[in-house]
């Protein structure tokens, strides 16, 4: 144990140092094998459910909950982080407390230095925050958020129960190998999984036997709406906004890159925004522009200026399609399961196969065809209508307050 707590040690500083990335470090897939061992839990588990029960009798209500997040680091700009962060500011505003713990090293020093980044960068929360998880509270719901986190939450037992809040088919985003699997095997851990969206749930339920509900991506409707000024053209050249995250491969930035190339051999007339990564070194085979990471207002003032947005994921569908489309500017993503699930081709969106080429002759349809385009956009907008995130927040409170009224 003395050792196993030194290498645990040792591997935190040289990530704090920026020595080392968790997921790459020996010690890493030490500590997450040492957390698979079942057995020596039992008791404490059902300690923490009695103290947690206890708690409640106390404070007069099962309906105001105590939630520990445990979340990894970030960055700038996260769109996963985010979504964790309004669903806490919501849960929040309901009533509950919660806390929020960072696994695998921090960027930031001290718990204000961390809430300020969050406040700053992301969303004022009300919530408490955390560097580390060397001294986590007992609570009600203590919540996995990513297939690293979940591996820690395995070895706590001071909760009443555990929940793992889903955003993404995670081992998606690594070759069939190590990595693929220690992702995979957290959707067995037991765990009730709260999933961003239904196709998640399908999967979970059919594939792993799992218990899980979803809620649906929303969007900041005080943010994005159609109601922007408008910039001055000067001429009719097409402009078309492209989430370009080289660094992110499941956002297909070369597909993308490749359908821009294609479309500029036909000699068509556009320029294309990029945006969601510092491109300053990309050399493209078109006209373009990067435009970097950009912060709400400057997206929404993007997306209300702009003709068309590429947005790729070959994954679980992201939330920004739903921004897009809430402030007028008509959809292209990747035709796949996952977009399937949620948006209707020709409805609501336009969706092209993943081929660069095809891709191209989707742009290119969709630019040419003004009268399809407004007809989908106009229907578009109103779909997205239906969404936000007080709802979200509303379904992922349900679903946490009716598990654990199942909980004895």
């Amino acid at each position: 144990m003395i050792k196993k707590t030194r290498h645990w040690i040792w591997w935190r500083w040289q990530v704090a140092r920026g020595k080392m990335q968790p997921i790459h470090s020996a010690f890493y897939y030490n500590y997450i094998t040492d957390c698979s061992r079942s057995g020596g839990r039992a008791k404490d588990l059902e300690v923490a459910r009695e103290r947690d029960k206890s708690s409640d009798a106390k404070h007069g209500s099962e309906t105001q909950l105590t939630i520990n997040w445990v979340i990894p680091d970030m960055s700038k700009g996260s769109g996963g982080h985010m979504t964790i962060f309004r669903t806490v500011k919501y849960l929040q505003d309901f009533g509950h407390q919660n806390r929020v713990y960072i696994f695998g090293g921090c960027h930031q020093r001290s718990d204000k230095e961390l809430k300020r980044f969050v406040d700053e960068n992301f969303i004022k929360t009300g919530a408490e925050f955390f560097t580390t998880l060397d001294e986590i509270k007992d609570c009600g719901a203590l919540i996995a958020t990513s297939w690293q986190t979940a591996y820690p939450v395995k070895a706590i037992n001071n909760c009443r129960h555990k929940f793992y809040f889903v955003q993404d088919f995670e081992p998606w985003f690594y070759p069939m190998g190590a990595e693929y699997k220690f992702a995979e095997n957290t959707y067995k851990f037991g765990f009730s999984h709260i999933t961003a969206g239904p196709w998640l749930t399908k999967i979970l339920h059919e594939n792993y036997q799992a218990r899980a509900d979803y809620f649906d991506l929303a969007y900041d409707h005080k943010i994005y709406h159609p109601n922007y000024q408008k910039r001055e053209r000067k001429d009719n050249r097409a402009i078309v906004a492209f989430y370009a995250r080289p660094v992110t491969p499941r956002r297909a930035f070369e597909l993308g890159v490749q359908a821009f190339r294609e479309l500029n051999r036909r000699g068509k007339d556009f320029e294309v925004w990029l945006f969601g990564w510092e491109n300053g070194e990309f050399e493209a085979k078109f006209k373009c522009r990067n435009l970097g990471v950009l912060d709400q207002k400057n997206l929404a003032y993007v997306y209300n200026n702009v003709d068309l947005g590429v947005v790729f994921s070959t994954t679980n569908y992201s939330l920004l399609p739903q921004e897009l489309m809430a402030c007028s500017c008509p959809v292209l993503d990747l035709k796949g399961p996952t977009t399937e699930a949620i948006f209707q081709d020709g409805e609501n969106i336009f969706l092209a196969e993943p081929d660069p080429i095809k891709i191209a002759d989707k742009i290119e349809f969709v630019l040419t065809n003004k009268d399809i385009r407004d007809k989908v956009t106009e229907q578009a907008l109103e779909y997205v209508k239906q969404f936000s995130w007080k709802k979200s927040a509303k379904k992922v409170e349900s679903i946490l307050l009716n598990t654990l009224r199942g909980v004895r």
